[in-house]
């Protein structure tokens, strides 16, 4: 299992969906993986981005940390 204990994995969207496409694509999403990330990059606008959801399983991701800030 591998951890991206970075809190800006998915700040930079399209940079994300171009890794985990290249995880894929490399056959590497054999491995789980887990991520930190804002809960806003669960939504594109108002509405859920069910494509980056499904792109970041399919490349292996199991699970997301998300932090509360007040």
């Amino acid at each position: 299992m591998v951890f991206f204990g970075d809190d800006n994995f998915a700040a930079k969207k399209q940079e994300t969906i171009e890794l985990l496409q290249q995880i894929i694509d490399e056959k590497l999403n054999h491995r789980e993986y887990s991520s930190q990330m804002s809960i806003n990059a669960a939504f594109n606008g108002r509405e859920i981005d069910e494509e980056f959801l499904e792109l970041y399983q399919r490349a292996g991701g199991f699970g997301v940390s998300i932090g509360f800030e007040s």
